[in-house]
């Protein structure tokens, strides 16, 4: 019901990525720097930086779902850098 107010020329695009992507990404800095680890003891926890990996994959899942529905192009972001994404996007929308 709801694709009835989307125009035919709209062009979905589902970016995706895996827990420990999002995790990375979202700490980059503390990621890789030891000294901020121990710095931080326990506050240096993926709790801390990322909602539970059980909600992250329950999103995943129903967006995927939607994408599909919709005949979005589906990305998985964890296994491609930001310019090759970037460039199968432009593809997709005719823009390269």
């Amino acid at each position: 019901m709801i694709s009835r107010f989307i125009p035919e020329e709209t062009a979905f695009v589902y970016l995706d990525s895996d827990y420990e992507t999002i995790w990375r990404r979202r700490v980059p800095t503390l990621a890789m720097n030891q000294a901020a680890k121990q710095e931080l003891g326990n506050r240096y926890s993926k709790q801390n930086y990322v909602e539970p990996s059980s909600y992250i994959e329950f999103q995943r899942a129903a967006y995927r779902i939607l994408a599909k529905s919709f005949g979005a192009l589906i990305i998985d972001t964890s296994k491609r850098s930001i310019e090759e994404t970037s460039r199968i996007v432009q593809q997709y929308v005719g823009l390269a």
